[in-house]
């Protein structure tokens, strides 16, 4: 009779469970994170598709939220599989997950074009080989006409810290295999339940801690993608031991070590590789440079003549470029924006520029931080 009983409590709860899990289905509870499809990245990280990652402005001090859509691209319009976009590739400098959506120079570039041609496939913390590998995971979900490579010196060094790629004893490039295999399909399930996320949001509750689902969600993914969890524990202690000065100081000296003019190898082969790929796909390639980087370009890269190259430049002599903290801000992007319309010959009016100019300083101006959009020899501080 007890066993009976026992049997009956457990169906009971069973059924009980389902039928909640049905409502927060019908309810739409969670939509957000359990209609992620999991991307088994071959590089140590990436942005999951349909997530949010709220980052504080850096010099304003308050929430951005970045919105990832399908395979992680960042855009705010519905992408259509037969329209023909441009793909920008490179690290927190393309992604600018630290300012709005509106402001990143993909976003202005759009504004510009008067079309939404511009995909931002930017990922913080990439170089240039797991941006090769981005470009690798999307170029057949996608329709790219013109690819771009967003240069930043620190890809450099970078490939030192990952170690995606080496030489073999012919100097030819090894590409290292990232196994990407299912750890088993506990937790593939648990990350598609809504009662995953409701029991989660409760506990979170009880213990006063905020819930973040994405991360929740993301904390799963880690369980189950166990050779990316593992690789990425392995690159981390890496990455922290290679000071990107110390390495580009050896490489400009006159007797650079042999693990550095390896790694100019290394990264010149796999530039050659994405661009002969892009190629072979009837894609345009283009490597972007940021302001003050074309002298280490000029150094690291051969060939250069293979490549076409967007300078980006500064424009308005009187503003900062750059956050404190050294990342692109608002105006840094508008004037990629403009540089990229001025290469392709599109055309803008004054009043745009002089638009957008004064709506970056609405913003600064309501935050009580104008003195950080400005060059002045005064403390950048916020009142």
């Amino acid at each position: 009779m007890k066993t009976k009983n026992f049997s009956l409590l457990l169906l009971s709860i069973f059924l009980t469970l389902i039928l909640l899990e049905i409502f927060l289905i019908f309810s739409k509870s969670y939509n957000h994170v359990v209609t992620n499809n999991l991307i088994r990245s071959n590089t140590i990280w990436t942005n999951q598709e349909n997530s949010q990652i709220f980052y504080m402005h850096p010099d304003l001090n308050y929430p951005v939220q970045n919105n990832y859509r399908k395979f992680g691209v960042k855009a705010n319009f519905k992408i259509d599989k037969d329209f023909s976009y441009w793909g920008f590739f490179g690290d927190s400098m393309t992604d600018n997950r630290r300012i709005d959506y509106e402001y990143n120079f993909s976003s202005f570039f759009n504004e510009i074009y008067s079309n939404d041609i511009s995909l931002n496939f930017g990922v913080d913390g990439f170089g240039l080989d797991q941006s090769y590998f981005r470009y690798l995971n999307v170029k057949d979900h996608f329709k790219l006409s013109k690819i771009f490579y967003v240069f930043v010196p620190n890809d450099f060094p970078n490939i030192l810290q990952t170690e995606l790629f080496s030489l073999d004893d012919k100097e030819e490039l090894v590409e290292f295999k990232h196994e990407r295999n299912l750890k088993n399909n506990f937790f593939f399930i648990l990350g598609k339940l809504r009662l995953t996320y409701l029991t989660l949001s409760f506990y979170h509750k009880i213990i006063a801690k905020n819930s973040d689902l994405n991360y929740l969600r993301e904390r799963i993914i880690e369980e189950y993608v166990i050779d990316e969890k593992k690789y990425y524990e392995s690159w981390k202690p890496r990455f922290f031991s290679i000071n990107d000065s110390i390495i580009w100081n050896d490489f400009l000296s006159l007797s650079p070590t042999k693990q550095t003019v390896q790694a100019k190898k290394v990264f010149n082969l796999v530039l050659a590789k994405w661009f002969d790929i892009t190629k072979s796909q009837g894609h345009e390639f283009y490597i972007i440079l940021l302001p003050n980087t074309e002298i280490f370009f000029e150094k690291l890269i051969d060939n250069k003549d293979t490549y076409n190259v967007i300078n980006f430049k500064e424009r308005f002599s009187n503003m900062n470029y750059t956050l404190e903290e050294g990342h692109w801000n608002e105006v840094g992007n508008l004037t990629g924006a403009l540089d990229l319309a001025d290469y392709f010959k599109i055309n803008y009016s004054n009043s745009f520029v002089e638009g957008k100019l004064e709506k970056i300083k609405k913003l600064y101006k309501y935050n009580k931080c104008e003195a950080k959009l400005y060059k002045t020899n005064t403390i950048r501080k916020c009142y």
